[in-house]
C-alpha cells in the first residue's frame, strides 16, 4: 500500500496485507480488510474512532517479472466500505427531541466532525462501527494474469507451484462450523523490503480452532505458542475449512488471549448485494 501523500513522487510502501478474488453472481470482486485501505481510521492513535477520510492505494503483487529486478504490481481501486451507526435509545425520545438529534447527527456527518463527548447523541452515533471489510468490483479484465509464488510445507513438499494462475473463490451458502473445528488461513508473512530493492517474504499456513460467534463475527483460537510475526500481513486473507470451503476473511490475528477474528463470508455477500443494488439506482 502506498501512502497517497507520497504517490506522486516515490513508491513508498506503507505496509503489507492480503486479499482475494471472489466470483459472485457471475461478477468478479476483490475483497480485503478495511484497515488495509484505511489504516489510520482503525489505528489506536485515532481515539475518536471517526473516519479520517484518507484512502491508501492498494496494489496487487502479480508475481510477473518486470524490467530488471522488478515485479509488476497492479493498482486496484473503486472500493466500497461501510460505517455503521447505532441509534439505540432514540425510540424513547419525543418527536421534537428525536428531530433535533437526527439533525445534529446529519450536520456532524456532513461537516465530518462529531463530538464524542456530546451526550445528547447516542453513543453509537458518536463512536461508529468501522466495519473491517472493503470490496471492489473488477469490471475490466486484468491486463496480465495474477500468478502464484511457490509454497512448500515443513517437509519441503511443494504445495503450490511457482507461476500457476491464481484462482478466484466461489462462495457457498453459509457454512455451520462445529465447536473446535479446525480451519486454516494462509498467505505471505515476514514481508521485508531489503535495501528498497528486494522483497523477502515467507509463505505460511496457520491452523486455528473455531470457538464461537461474537458481534456477527467468527471467533477462533490458536494455541499459546503462536508467533505474532507469522500473522502480520494476513489481514484480508481468506479462511478455509479443511475441505477447502471459504468461510470468511481474516480481520484480526491473535492477541494475547490467542483469539482470531474472521468476517463471515455470508456477510460479505450481503454487502456485495447492497453494492449491486446501489449501482442500479
Amino acid at each position: 500500500m502506498a501512502n497517497e501523500s507520497h504517490i506522486c513522487d516515490n513508491n513508498t510502501i506503507w505496509g503489507f496485507g492480503s486479499g482475494f478474488l471472489l466470483i459472485y453472481k457471475e461478477r468478479l470482486f476483490f475483497v480485503t480488510a478495511d484497515h488495509n485501505l484505511h489504516p489510520e481510521d482503525h489505528s489506536p492513535d485515532n481515539p475518536d474512532g471517526q473516519r479520517i477520510g484518507k484512502d491508501y492505494n492498494i496494489e496487487i503483487i502479480t508475481n510477473n517479472k518486470g524490467p530488471e529486478l522488478t515485479t509488476i504490481v497492479l493498482p486496484i481501486g473503486g472500493f466500497y466500505h461501510l460505517t455503521g451507526y447505532c441509534f439505540e435509545g432514540m425510540d424513547k425520545m419525543d418527536d421534537e427531541t428525536k428531530g433535533k438529534v437526527l439533525l445534529k447527527f446529519l450536520n456532524g456527518i456532513t461537516e465530518k466532525h462529531i463530538d464524542i463527548e456530546d451526550e445528547t447523541l447516542p453513543i453509537g452515533c458518536r463512536i461508529p462501527d468501522l466495519i473491517d471489510v472493503c470490496i471492489s468490483e473488477v469490471k475490466s479484465p486484468f491486463p496480465i494474469d495474477l500468478l502464484t509464488n511457490q509454497v512448500v510445507d515443513s517437509e519441503g513438499n511443494i504445495i503450490i507451484e511457482q507461476g500457476d494462475k491464481k484462482i478466484s473463490l466461489i462462495p457457498e451458502d453459509e457454512i455451520k462450523l462445529q465447536s473446535d473445528e479446525i480451519c486454516v488461513v494462509g498467505g505471505t508473512v515476514h514481508n521485508n523490503l531489503v535495501g528498497d530493492i528486494r522483497l523477502e517474504r515467507v509463505n505460511i499456513f496457520n491452523e486455528m480452532k473455531y470457538s464461537h460467534k461474537y458481534n456477527n463475527n467468527l471467533i477462533f483460537n490458536v494455541n499459546s505458542h503462536f508467533d505474532i510475526e507469522d500473522w502480520k500481513g494476513l489481514s484480508g486473507a481468506p479462511v478455509f475449512t479443511q475441505e477447502g470451503q471459504p468461510i470468511g476473511l481474516l480481520t484480526n490475528g491473535p492477541g494475547q488471549d490467542g483469539d482470531v477474528t474472521v468476517f463471515p463470508m455470508h456477510r460479505i455477500l450481503k454487502i456485495i448485494d447492497s453494492m449491486l443494488k446501489l449501482e442500479r439506482i
